[in-house]
């Protein structure tokens, strides 16, 4: 797994204790990592000597090669630190595009704020067993009636 920190000495001192028993090794990415995979997959191919020969989202293959020696791989010492995280962009914005912060912050409030289009009372039951979709008795003030709404997906109109 590749996280947060980046690829780090120690991440490397895995790879290759990886590669003593197997030709190929699967990295994950996560979180922040993921929107600079370009510059990881360069990274990891430069300092390891592998190739990465499957790169789907965030989940890499790096393999070894064929006439990998683990004997004559480069020493990598082990760091006894951590090091400083890399700064990306933020995956999450505060603002919203073409808003200014006190905008976006109100219309968060009124979204919180306004009334749910159905309140889901409790569940009348199942027709068809205990195992299949529940019904549900809804009171919706947008709709002046009573709603029968089926498990969480589908809903019809029922007389009450």
């Amino acid at each position: 797994m590749l996280g947060k920190g980046g690829v780090t000495h120690n991440m490397l001192e895995d790879i290759h204790n990886h590669w003593k028993r197997a030709e190929a090794v699967r990295i994950k990415c996560l979180g922040v990592p993921t929107l600079d995979i370009d510059n990881i997959c360069f990274h990891l191919e430069e300092k390891t000597g592998g190739i990465i020969i499957y790169r789907n989202i965030n989940i890499l293959l790096l393999f070894r090669g064929r006439n990998y020696d683990p004997k004559s791989r480069p020493v990598i010492p082990l760091m006894l630190w951590k090091p400083y995280a890399p700064i990306y962009p933020k995956l999450v914005k505060n603002v919203a595009g073409g808003l200014t912060f006190e905008e976006t912050k109100e219309m968060r409030n009124k979204g919180l704020n306004s009334p749910p289009l159905m309140k889901l009372s409790k569940p009348i039951g199942s027709p068809y067993g205990p195992n299949s979709a529940s019904i549900y008795l809804c009171n919706s003030p947008i709709l002046f009636g009573p709603l029968y709404v089926i498990g969480h997906s589908r809903s019809s109109f029922a007389p009450p």
